[in-house]
């Protein structure tokens, strides 16, 4: 669970209260599934998380979303690379941001663990094809093998919600976002928490698994039009892109042989915010 790692987007989209009411929500909810994790006895590394800036835009970006978290009360820590003036390090990062207490789970661990526990029935493999407000205030939802009438539904369909109501068609679009995962190596790892960069616009999210398998996804903005679908194929000419960006910063690593590739479909927003709330 990494989070904050560009702040000030969020400051300037919503304003210094909005931003930080925004931010004590995600450390709360960070905090929530901590505690499902230990109830549940699913197994989680809470190393904290790592934002590592390439140029001097990061690097005064970075600066000032951690004066202005501190100032708020949340503990994250900057350091400058390769120097005082930032110059950079070995690698070509200059700057890094940390933030304590971030973690890594298994989500499918997690999910199937609070389902068996909660004694709720579940319907798997059963898309609901769609969604009808009653005239007593309650809902009614189709889908493939069977039909629900309830007081309240909740709608967390992600990509998938302009299909299934109207309203959302022109507030969620399909966004594909691409993995591969390598190999493991006995080597020392290089990247032993979850760690994001951005190059010319190109984002990525990468890490180390305990095995030494190296895991990274992102790289969408330079294959967008291609990437603006709900076809969940794998794009190999993306995929050969963040090989070579990970060659470039991690050389040590190019040569571990990739042995999955997937891509999963995202909702994305128009301004990349959250939408919670009742349907109108």
């Amino acid at each position: 669970i990494q989070h904050g790692s560009r702040g000030l987007h969020i400051f300037e989209l919503l304003g210094h209260d909005a931003a930080k009411q925004l931010r004590t929500q995600l450390t709360e909810n960070r905090s929530m599934v901590r505690a499902f994790c230990d109830q549940f006895n699913v197994p989680y590394i809470a190393d904290g998380s790592q934002y590592l800036g390439i140029d001097a835009e990061d690097r005064a970006d970075m600066q000032a979303s951690a004066r202005a978290l501190q100032a708020d009360g949340f503990e994250v820590q900057y350091e400058e690379l390769g120097g005082p003036n930032g110059h950079g390090d070995e690698r070509g990062f200059r700057s890094r941001l940390f933030q304590p207490g971030d973690m890594a789970l298994q989500p499918y661990i997690l999910v199937t663990r609070m389902m068996a526990a909660s004694g709720a029935r579940v319907e798997e493999n059963c898309e609901v094809r769609t969604i009808e407000q009653l005239a007593n205030g309650g809902v009614r939802l189709q889908a493939r093998r069977i039909t629900v009438e309830c007081g309240e539904a909740i709608l967390a369909t992600n990509a998938y919600s302009r299909i299934l109501h109207p309203y959302f068609r022109d507030k969620v679009f399909p966004t594909r976002g691409q993995i591969f995962v390598t190999e493991p190596t006995a080597a020392e790892r290089v990247l032993p928490i979850p760690t994001g960069s951005t190059e010319e616009g190109r984002y990525f999210y990468y890490r180390q698994l305990p095995d030494g398998r190296v895991l990274i996804g992102g790289n969408r903005k330079p294959f967008l039009a291609e990437e603006q679908t709900y076809g969940d194929e794998v794009n190999l000419p993306l995929q050969e892109s963040m090989h070579g960006w990970l060659a470039q910063h991690y050389p040590e690593l190019a040569d571990l042989r990739i042995t999955h590739r997937w891509a999963g479909i995202l909702g994305y927003s128009v301004d990349a915010m959250p939408l919670i709330g009742r349907l109108p």
